[in-house]
């Protein structure tokens, strides 16, 4: 992980005006203060948090007022094959509870964060 974020501090520095920082983290507990972000970007990670609830409220926590999270979820539906259900998420067609839909809405909902726009994509033919 060190190296992601040397590769990401050196292509940064070749920008102009204000350089973001890189440093890591989890989830639930993002290193970063408080009402500090504009951004909240997440992409195929929340599948792998235990609670939910806990790293949307950090959302919350970080986001400045009018700041926003974008957040790109797979989702374990009826349409995903017990052998890509394994392949994914390492059991036997078991998915964990974070890749519910209705456990991320009920999370988001805990933190007190509104979804703008959901939009279900369905495939990977879809992105």
């Amino acid at each position: 992980m060190r190296r992601h974020i040397d590769v990401a501090t050196a292509a940064a520095a070749h920008g102009e005006g204000r350089r973001p920082a890189f440093t890591s983290g989890s989830a639930e507990q993002i290193p970063v203060p408080s009402a500090s972000a504009d951004l909240v970007w997440c992409r195929d990670v929340l599948v792998h948090v235990a609670d939910l609830a806990v790293a949307y409220g950090e959302f919350r926590r970080i986001l400045r007022p009018g700041g926003r999270a974008l957040v790109y979820q797979m989702f374990a539906t009826a349409l995903l094959e017990p052998h890509e259900a394994a392949w994914l998420f390492g059991t036997m067609g078991v998915w964990p509870a974070s890749a519910e839909p209705g456990q991320t809405e009920a999370a988001i909902a805990t933190a007190r964060l509104r979804i703008d726009e959901r939009i279900d994509i369905g495939c990977e033919w879809g992105e």
